[in-house]
């Protein structure tokens, strides 16, 4: 919704003083689906990937997707 992404970049504008451009950003339902997508986008088979500990327990199965 460009509302949406609006006032996001508005909020980011008056409140922490970083300007972003409409097309750099993003909004979703969940850190987890954002980073499914990112996950499924990036990764190929065998690629090794480090994990920060502690981390959700969730993050080692959307890994292994």
């Amino acid at each position: 919704m460009p509302e949406l992404k609006k006032a996001i970049r508005d909020k980011f504008q008056r409140e922490n003083n970083i300007v972003y451009k409409i097309d750099e950003v993003m909004a979703s339902n969940g850190g987890k689906g954002i980073l499914w997508a990112a996950l499924q986008t990036l990764l190929n088979p065998g690629d090794e990937v480090l994990t920060p500990i502690p981390y959700y327990l969730s993050y080692p199965p959307l890994i292994q997707l």
